[in-house]
């Protein structure tokens, strides 16, 4: 662990007033390079390194949005458990494939019958240019 974060985790443990005050200071901090980094984009050629920035801040804010979603996600359905279904194998034999085969050309016959004058002419317009 982090000298630093030992450090914020003992304040908050043995002086929470002293970490109130330590949160504060670097909520302006923060507030200030924020608005420093805002002003200096906002120019006519803001520099490279403003870009660079403000870009890597936004693919942080990405990945902590993710993080937290998955969480949430994680923390609202925790005892769901999504089994995946187990598909027997089966063999095909002729007669079942041939089963398969009447079967789709008869849906195919009823949706062609469903079809719309419109419908029926774009897929002959479509035939007949291929």
């Amino acid at each position: 662990m982090d000298r630093s974060t030992t450090f914020r985790s003992r304040l908050k443990e043995h002086d929470p007033g002293r970490y109130k005050e330590y949160l504060e200071k670097q909520r302006i901090r923060a507030k200030e390079r924020r608005e420093h980094l805002k002003k200096e984009l906002q120019k006519k050629t803001p520099s490279p390194a403003a870009k660079q920035k403000k870009e890597h801040e936004l693919q942080l804010q990405r990945e902590r949005q993710r993080k937290w979603l998955a969480k949430k996600k994680a923390e609202t359905m925790p005892s769901i458990n999504i089994r995946k279904s187990v598909r027997k194998l089966c063999v095909e034999t002729r007669h079942s494939k041939q089963h398969k085969r009447e079967y789709n050309r008869e849906k195919k016959r009823e949706e062609r019958a469903n079809q719309s004058y419109q419908k029926k002419m774009w897929i002959r317009k479509k035939d007949n240019v291929d």
